[in-house]
């Protein structure tokens, strides 16, 4: 990832299988660089949202979910990126 400053991903998949495999692979790239991956969930599939291990800037949620709840886990993780990289210091959301 050549690009410098955060990158916002939003990522939905559609079979448990696809979302075990992918996971990880996501949540590994959000320490290595400044992305915010947040992985939408249906109701089926919530039932392992335990089995994903969350960071600041790796979340899951589960639909339905509201446009301010999408904005809360994105301005969240954008904002723990910008302060760990001391790049800026934001008020609490």
């Amino acid at each position: 990832m050549a690009r410098e400053g955060p990158i916002t991903r939003l990522l939905e998949v559609t079979g448990l299988g696809e979302l075990f495999d992918l996971y990880p692979r996501v949540r590994a790239a959000t320490a290595e660089h400044p992305v915010v991956a947040v992985f939408v969930l249906t109701h089926a599939q919530a039932a392992r949202r335990d089995e994903l291990e969350e960071t600041p800037v790796c979340r899951v949620l589960v639909q339905p979910l509201s446009a301010r709840d999408l904005r809360r886990e994105l301005m969240g993780g954008l904002k723990h990126i910008l302060t760990e990289s001391r790049l800026i210091k934001l008020p609490p959301v």
